[in-house]
């Protein structure tokens, strides 16, 4: 701190606070300090002070911007990652290192020589830079899944603390989310163009894509789609579901169309009297067959 006098002769007796008679005073701590300056000429004086707020910390954090990110635990995990801006300050012995935390408590999961994670549970995560002076800060005294971005913070000269440090409590902030799972309900196996009603489990999902390796639906958008095929044989048919948050997943079952059974009539044709009975017989082949015998006039004393 300097004492700057104007007027008087030129000759003035300084009394700082702190016991210094000389213009200028250093190596100060944080305080106030006051000055009595005296003109040796006349007598007359005055008063001025000074504060320190604190030491001087060059280091700068800077700031970080996330990078475009799968936000869905895919496989149950996903990697985010973040940029910083180019305006942190590393002063000479100095170190930088990443740290992610969760949470608005930001509890620290992890440190990293980059700004890259790997994430295996949903939450809100932010990547923080910390630049800190190994000397002064003991990286060790961080317990993870315990200690926070603002313990550490505290600790430094920005955070109303003594160790000469930065830390950007900001940083670049995820939200990451778990992948939806899913189930077809129906399929199993109908006859040519028998409708196959569907849906999922669970149900309630953003947006549905329903496709199958043949045959038709009625609506591959909806929820609840119905699916006819007239050729005979199996076919698998897949829906792609995404919720709010814009996480996918997709399941497949299979529909079995089967084939109709031959049948024929005998006689296949015949004439008779009025009220003469006609016996009927059928030729037919599969498993679990039932009958049912129609006419387009007439009546059969068994139908079934």
């Amino acid at each position: 701190a300097t004492a700057f006098v104007t007027g008087g002769t030129g000759f003035y007796s300084y009394a700082w606070s702190n016991g210094e008679t000389t213009p200028t005073i250093v190596d100060l701590s944080p305080g106030t300090y006051t000055v009595d300056v005296t003109d040796d000429s006349t007598g007359c004086f005055g008063s001025g002070s000074s504060v320190i707020d604190s030491e001087c910390c060059p280091a700068l954090a800077g700031g970080l911007s996330p990078d475009p990110h799968d936000a869905c635990l895919d496989g149950g995990s996903t990697t985010i990652s973040a940029t910083p801006d180019g305006n942190a300050v590393v002063p000479a012995g100095y170190q930088t290192i990443f740290v992610l935390t969760s949470g608005p408590g930001l509890v620290i999961q992890a440190t990293n020589s980059s700004p890259e994670f790997t994430i295996n549970t949903a939450g809100s995560y932010t990547i923080h830079t910390l630049i800190y002076d190994p000397s002064t800060l003991d990286l060790s005294i961080i317990q993870i899944g315990v200690s926070t971005g603002f313990d550490v913070n505290a600790l430094l000269v920005q955070g109303g603390g003594m160790i000469c440090g930065a830390l950007d409590v900001t940083g670049a902030g995820f939200d990451v989310f778990d992948s939806p799972t899913v189930s077809i309900n129906g399929g199993s196996s109908v006859c040519p163009g028998e409708p196959v009603a569907l849906s999922t489990n669970p149900a309630g999902f953003s947006t549905y894509s329903w496709t199958a390796t043949g045959g038709s639906f009625d609506d591959a958008s909806s929820a609840t789609p119905t699916y006819t095929m007239m050729m005979p044989g199996t076919y698998t048919i897949t829906v792609e579901v995404s919720d709010a948050n814009g996480c996918t997943a997709s399941a497949t079952t299979e529909v079995t169309i089967n084939d109709n059974p031959p049948v024929s009539i005998d006689p296949a044709d015949a004439g008779v009297c009025p009220g003469e009975a006609l016996v009927l017989s059928t030729t037919a082949s599969g498993a679990g067959i039932s009958y049912n015998w129609t006419a387009t006039g007439g009546s059969f004393d068994d139908a079934s």
